[in-house]
């Protein structure tokens, strides 16, 4: 009985010592590292500083001139707004950055504020490459805006707060963290994006994504379906494109111009290396590229480029597209074993040159964009082709009706027009033919002759003045 009772006072002095080392845990303050920024933050609510960015968030709609024909064949234009997604004021003057998918396509844009006053934008400029596109809107009243920090001084494991119309719904506020920095999506954007476990849906995708000091470090862009793992591009990424796109300059982006193999334990070994050599081992140059201007060689292994450490070959290929064209840049290298450092010049990439060269010379029709056949566009896209002239559909709007034209046979990206019947007469097409057709046809509809992969097909689109 003895042992019993010194038992049961054992276990009820353990319980009294538990509960008051308890209750002093409760009473206890967490301490947090100290914000540098000049904003209060409540350490147990985001209200404060949500409540001063929101207003700096605005909802992006296209204004789209639809075709609607009534059951006796009169075809008549209306107009329609269509929610596409987020954007964030950047300054004063009224610069919205967004993403480029985001307007892809888009003729009439406008935005609606966070007061829901709504204002007409104006495309500046986009760049496909890395997601990202410019508007400029003209506002009487003084416009509430964010400003950019330094994506690079962002860290695993630091909170941010996301805000966008996920859904269409304004106004609509998510947080969490970064949970990985530097990730490859493998979807043609040349950039490395923020992963983040804060909700972004549809809607929210533009929007903005801050640090707790109220800085955008990143610009929300993919959302995995289901799987609560979403991307943003990178501040410091979007500011330079951003920059030059507010001078009106075209964003063009060189290349090393080289082939290459992304090291192994066998492939250093078999050159001599350490096994746990990084970098990448250069197997070609392309003559008159930028690697052979500088005297990079088959056989050299690129370890640094600039300041950014080369382990894969998608390293080396966003360090290089991210420095402006004709700048120099140092490049680490192992040449025989020996360590050597050269400084090499970005040119720009002919096939680029090519490329926006078409973009140039494009026409924007309901929601499609056409540009001129070109050998180049044949051979990027392994196009094989009844004869190389026509139009090339290089982009088509969800929201356009030549690409949903009611429940008859629309536009599609790649599709190629190999002619156009008007007036009884079949005519050859060009961006400058189409433009004089769409400015002066007087018929319902307009006759393509469109070759579709190995198809051909003949489709009748709604002549847009009517």
């Amino acid at each position: 009985m003895k042992k019993a009772f010194y038992l049961h006072l054992i276990v009820f002095a353990l319980q009294g010592i538990s509960n008051v080392h308890s209750k002093s845990l409760l009473n206890q303050k967490a301490v947090l590292p100290q914000q540098k920024s000049d904003m209060h933050i409540n350490v147990n609510s985001l209200s404060d500083i949500v409540e001063t960015l929101i207003s700096t968030v605005v909802s992006i709609y296209a204004v789209d001139t639809n075709i609607g024909i009534s059951l006796n064949n009169k075809v008549s234009k209306y107009q329609q707004e269509v929610f596409l997604g987020s954007g964030v004021i950047i300054d004063s003057s009224g610069y919205i950055v967004t993403n480029e998918h985001v307007i892809a396509g888009a003729e009439n844009i406008k935005v609606k504020l966070h007061d829901g006053s709504e204002l007409i934008a104006e495309l500046v400029g986009s760049d496909n490459k890395i997601n990202i596109a410019l508007l400029k809107i003209n506002s009487s009243a003084a416009l509430s805006y964010a400003t950019f920090g330094d994506s690079n001084q962002s860290r695993v494991g630091d909170q941010v707060i996301a805000i966008g119309s996920s859904f269409g719904l304004r106004g609509t506020v998510t947080n969490g963290i970064i949970s990985s920095k530097g990730r490859d999506m493998g979807n043609g954007i040349v950039t490395d994006f923020i992963q983040t476990n804060a909700a972004i849906h549809m809607g929210s995708f533009g929007g903005p994504m801050f640090n707790l000091e109220g800085k955008i470090i990143g610009i929300n862009s993919i959302h995995v379906s289901y799987s609560g793992i979403s991307f943003a591009i990178p501040s410091n990424t979007v500011l330079e494109a951003v920059e030059c796109l507010k001078k009106g300059e075209k964003i063009r982006r060189g290349m090393l111009n080289v082939m290459l193999n992304e090291l192994t334990p066998e492939l250093n070994e078999n050159l001599g290396l350490k096994k746990d050599q990084n970098g990448v081992l250069i197997t070609e140059v392309i003559k008159e590229g930028s690697a052979a201007q500088c005297g990079i060689a088959p056989g050299d292994v690129i370890t640094k480029f600039h300041d950014k450490e080369i382990k894969t070959g998608r390293d080396l290929q966003v360090a290089v597209s991210s420095i402006m064209l004709n700048s120099e840049r140092e490049v680490e290298l192992l040449r025989n074993g020996k360590l050597m450092t050269l400084k090499c010049k970005i040119i720009s990439n002919k096939g680029e040159d090519s490329e926006q060269q078409s973009n140039d010379q494009s026409l924007v029709v309901n929601g499609v964009k056409f540009v001129d056949l070109t050998p180049d566009l044949v051979k990027k896209y392994n196009i094989t082709s009844a004869n190389n002239n026509g139009l090339f559909v290089l982009e088509v709007s969800p929201n356009s009706s030549w690409g949903k034209y009611g429940l008859k046979m629309g536009l599609r990206p790649r599709d190629i027009i190999l002619s156009v019947k008007r007036d009884d007469n079949k005519k050859d097409i060009s961006v400058k033919t189409l433009r004089e057709i769409v400015t002066n046809i007087k018929h319902n509809e307009i006759f393509f002759t469109v070759q579709r992969g190995d198809r051909m097909l003949y489709i009748a689109l709604p002549n847009i003045n009517k």
